[in-house]
């Protein structure tokens, strides 16, 4: 199987809005209800699916590790299109809960790049520790 295709389908997967799955089935909609009782979980389940396809992402075209703007943009156009749907199943746009949820999609993917990526560790390495900078100060046990 190539490994695009299980992406694609997990993608899809998560595309679909889980309240039009939920009315299609008293099941899934008892479920759904169980699984996304609360914010917390509601948030919990946004950084799980994220970071998923985040860390799939990365793993089947690890050249994203060193390509962190093309990571984002794929993140974002995953989540931008999951929001989307959503606002065209409910008919509305509930700009905060959807401005939260890219929050914590994007925290989500950005922290398993972060995590997984050799080249961001080496960026945060450099830009963490202190420049080499010459000392004009006479060296130890000199004239002072």
């Amino acid at each position: 199987m190539k490994p695009y295709i299980l992406i694609i389908a997990l993608i899809a997967i998560f595309l679909v809005p889980y309240g039009w799955v939920a009315q299609q089935s008293p099941a899934l909609d008892v479920l759904f209800n169980q699984v996304f009782h609360s914010l917390a979980a509601h948030i919990i389940g946004h950084a799980a699916i994220f970071a998923l396809i985040g860390a799939l992402s990365l793993m089947y075209f690890p050249a994203l590790r060193g390509r962190p703007a093309a990571y984002v943009a794929l993140i974002l156009l995953v989540a931008l299109g999951q929001e989307g749907f959503q606002v065209i199943y409910k008919g509305h746009l509930y700009l905060e809960d959807t401005l939260g949820d890219l929050l914590v999609d994007m925290v989500a993917a950005t922290t398993v790049w972060l995590a997984s990526s050799q080249t961001a560790i080496r960026h945060l390495q450099s830009a963490i520790s202190p420049k080499e900078r010459p000392s004009h100060d006479p060296p130890a046990g000199g004239r002072g």
